[in-house]
This record gives structure tokens, C-alpha cells and sequence, in this order.
């Protein structure tokens, strides 16, 4: 039985090794196995305005059929289904990261918004949903009075 020094450096470039091939594996370098595509994920804003709430979700690539939205008083989903490109089934894949399949996102929606007059429209991979707030939800000035007050 022979001893050996104990040599932390090689155990660090071992593990920079390890990690290398890790990432490689993992993110797909040119002349690797591509990863499977990303799940699809719905990013939205949401945005308030003195007379309605605007919600924006960025939809690349999704044609207006495979767009859907349902509402209730309490949230609003948008449903998509985005498509592979059928003429690159033969092509082997380097990187993918544009997801394809269904995608859904619920918004939670706060209470008096006037869920039958949605406006929506998609535009440049956009979609556009101006929900209308009631009465009830609006601003209003109140007016405010000099002098005492009155009896």
C-alpha cells in the first residue's frame, strides 16, 4: 500500500469538471443532444387605471384561434395552444427554447369589475384585456368645502 499526499487542487478541478459537463449536458452545446423545450408559460402585466384593470400577456407565435379566454366575478384564465413547426421535424435541433403545447393562466380579479364588457385584443403577439371597473370600483372627486359647517 502506497501513500499519497492528499492534493485539494485536484479534487476542485475534478469537481470543475463535473460541473462543466453538467451545464453542457443540461443547456446543450453544438454537437450535444438538444434539451427537450421549456414548458410554455403565459407572462403577463397587469396594470390599474382610474376606469378599468389592463392586462397584457406576451403570446409570441399564437394564432388568434388558438387564444382563448373565460371570466368569472372572481378571476379571468387565458387558455392558449401554441404548434411545432412541422417542417423542422426532420432537422436535428441545437437549442430549443420556444415551448410548444397548452399553456393556461389564471389571474385573480378583485371584486366590482364589470366581467361582461371585456375588451380583447391581440396584436403583434400581444393580447390586450381591458376589463371595465363598476361603479362601485371608480374613482370619484369628493368636493370639499370652506367655511363652517352646516347644520
Amino acid at each position: 500500500m502506497t501513500i499519497s499526499r492528499w492534493d485539494p487542487l485536484r479534487d476542485m478541478i475534478a469537481l470543475h469538471e463535473a460541473m462543466n459537463r453538467l451545464v453542457n449536458e443540461s443547456f446543450g452545446r453544438p454537437g450535444t443532444i438538444a434539451p427537450a423545450a421549456p414548458a410554455l408559460r403565459i407572462a403577463v402585466d397587469v396594470y390599474e387605471t382610474d376606469e378599468a384593470i389592463l392586462i397584457l400577456a406576451a403570446l409570441p407565435g399564437v394564432a388568434e384561434d388558438d387564444v382563448h379566454l373565460s371570466a368569472t366575478p372572481e378571476a379571468l384564465t387565458i387558455s392558449v395552444q401554441t404548434r411545432r413547426d412541422e417542417d423542422l421535424d426532420a432537422a436535428r435541433p441545437l437549442l430549443r427554447e420556444r415551448g410548444a403545447g397548452a399553456a393556461e393562466r389564471t389571474i385573480m380579479l378583485p371584486p366590482g369589475l364589470d366581467t361582461e364588457a371585456i375588451d380583447a385584443r391581440l396584436e403583434r403577439g400581444v393580447l390586450r384585456v381591458r376589463l371595465p371597473k363598476g361603479d362601485a370600483l371608480r374613482r370619484r372627486q369628493v368636493p370639499v368645502r370652506f367655511g363652517p359647517p352646516q347644520a
